[in-house]
């Protein structure tokens, strides 16, 4: 009997431990998402203290008016946009959550869409490979998807010239919870025919 106690206690201190540091490595991956993605009115901080449990008191709001008494944080609060999702959050990879795209000639003219997971505290890195031909990639069906790649706003079409290879790192940016996205693939032929359509459109209205 002594034993079995003794083991639920365990179990129970390892499922507590396993929640506090998925807690700690979601709310680390949201504050340096709403700060990297919030008006220059705005500013969220981290604090990465052990005995600092709640959302709240990690992501502070507006973190500069607690510098000088650092509420109850003991150590520096650290600008959300310069929180590094591995060192400072330790992001676990999920290579399940993301797909390593080859764009191809022979693929012209398709478009894909598969659906993702990221659970609380993932990242996943995917390849584009443009080397044959133009890639044209888009996320959606949620506003928390952290994309590291210059400029991406939410929804926003990335276009890899033909010749290139690029690699993406996504991560969960959501307050907490898991978050579900869209990937859609699509060909250069589509989308230009898509455009020539458009103009036909106009001249024959014109």
């Amino acid at each position: 009997m002594k034993f079995v106690v003794q083991l639920l206690a365990a179990l129970l201190a390892t499922s507590s431990a396993q929640l506090v540091e998925s807690t700690f490595k979601q709310t680390c991956l949201y504050c340096k998402f709403v700060d990297t993605n919030a008006g220059f009115l705005y500013s969220y901080g981290f604090c990465p203290d052990d005995q600092v449990l709640e959302k709240e008191e990690r992501c502070l709001s507006d973190y500069w008016n607690y510098i000088s008494s650092n509420l109850k944080c003991l150590q520096d609060i650290k600008p959300g946009w310069a929180l590094d999702i591995f060192d400072d959050c330790g992001a676990t990879h999920n290579p399940s959550a993301c797909v390593n795209i080859t764009s191809t000639p022979d693929m012209a003219g398709t478009e894909v869409e598969s659906t993702y997971i990221l659970r609380d505290g993932q990242y996943c890195t995917m390849k584009i490979d443009a080397t044959e031909s133009v890639a044209r990639v888009t996320f959606s069906d949620t506003t928390q998807l952290g994309v590291f790649y210059p400029g991406y706003q939410d929804e926003n079409l990335i276009s890899v010239p033909q010749g290139q290879v690029v690699m993406l790192t996504i991560y969960n940016g959501n307050d907490q919870g898991m978050i579900q996205y869209t990937m859609t693939f699509s060909g250069a032929v589509k989308l230009a025919s898509a455009a020539a359509a458009a103009a036909s459109a106009l001249a024959l209205w014109l």
